[in-house]
């Protein structure tokens, strides 16, 4: 019953027609992380490889992420990297369109010690944290997405 979309912009699940590389796929199989810990464990390896059930075309609106797995300073402190996605936006409203964001890498020891005592344990290896100079720290799952299909 999953379905991944890729290519859009909106959050719904019906295309647009200002959509025009927008599709939607079936999910063939779901492989989770074998040591994922779910809520219990505070959502430890919190990552799954998800094969859909048909080839991704390639085009302006979709392409892949790349990463310099060489590059010891992916995610140095005071880098300012983009951060994309749908949720809560600055008015505290969800967000109906992508949206993107510019924000400093922020070191887990400060953003650890600006968070609340029950969201300090979801910072972890496996995690980031991003914020702004105006002190609102924003924390965020470094996530991966692989999609293929067989």
């Amino acid at each position: 019953d999953v379905k991944i979309a890729i290519g859009k912009r909106y959050s719904n699940i019906t295309v647009h027609d200002d959509e025009p590389n927008a599709k939607l796929f079936d999910v063939a199989r779901i492989f989770r992380h074998p040591l994922y810990l779910d809520k219990i464990g505070n959502y430890g390896q919190d990552i799954a490889l998800v094969e859909l059930n048909e080839f991704v075309e390639l085009n302006d609106d979709v392409h892949p992420i790349c990463i310099d797995w060489q590059s010891d300073d992916i995610l140095a402190q005071n880098q300012l990297g983009i951060v994309v996605g749908m949720g809560v936006t600055e008015n505290e409203t969800f967000s109906d369109i992508i949206r993107m964001a510019k924000l400093q890498v922020i070191s887990a020891k400060e953003c650890i010690s600006k968070q609340p005592k029950d969201f300090q344990k979801y910072i972890t290896f496996t995690t980031f944290c991003a914020g702004l100079e105006n002190g609102k720290l924003f924390f965020f799952f470094f996530i991966l997405l692989f999609v293929f299909a067989n």
